[in-house]
């Protein structure tokens, strides 16, 4: 496992814990991704193993896209 998905990992944990926002959590996991560290299918298949599905941080990754 990389230090990115371990991030990513820790970032979701975070996240379904209540210990951060899913903003903070967005812009850790997509910081990595816009870093070349991790990409949209590795996020993706993640995700759901902490209750976020696939289209939802496609969709989140449009609207973070759509902020910058």
């Amino acid at each position: 496992m990389t230090k990115a998905t371990v991030k990513a990992r820790q970032a979701f944990q975070n996240f379904s814990s209540g210990k951060i926002d899913k903003w903070s959590m967005y812009s850790t996991i997509f910081g990595l991704m816009d870093a070349g560290k991790i990409t949209l299918r590795a996020l993706s298949s993640i995700g759901p193993e902490y209750g976020i599905t696939a289209g939802a941080i496609k969709m989140r990754r449009c609207d973070w896209l759509g902020m910058k």
